[in-house]
């Protein structure tokens, strides 16, 4: 899955791509960490970690039904951490080489990264 976003995210039209999830801290939070792959990984991290200040925690909670829905959600919002990120870089590179490697190893043709950097920054592809 994560494979074909990056793919997506790489061909795209011209302009903005929006990626967002129910919450924005899960698969957002990875989506966006994969595919700012060579940035480094504190800084990756400190990004992640502002998402927690971002979040609307209590319209969320609110809407959920029954107080251990509500526990759970509390218990994995409280994750939202740079702290969880580095575990999952450090996870991507001990398992699989890294996170290019990763989405290579998914499915991504090598095409596509040079595609997904230019797309991400500035640089040609």
């Amino acid at each position: 899955m994560f494979a074909a976003v990056m793919a997506a995210i790489a061909h795209a039209s011209p302009g903005p791509v929006v990626v967002h999830c129910h919450s924005g801290k899960d698969r957002t939070g990875l989506v966006v960490a994969l595919a700012v792959t060579g940035v480094p990984g504190e800084k990756i991290a400190a990004d992640y970690a502002l998402t927690a200040a971002c979040l609307r925690h209590g319209e969320h909670l609110a809407a959920l039904p029954g107080a251990a829905a509500r526990a759970r959600s509390r218990r994995l919002f409280a994750q939202v951490t740079a702290a969880t990120m580095t575990a999952t870089l450090t996870h991507l590179r001990d398992r699989y080489g890294g996170a290019e490697e990763y989405l290579l190893g998914g499915g991504l043709s090598p095409t596509d990264v040079p595609l997904l950097r230019a797309r991400l920054t500035n640089a040609p592809a």
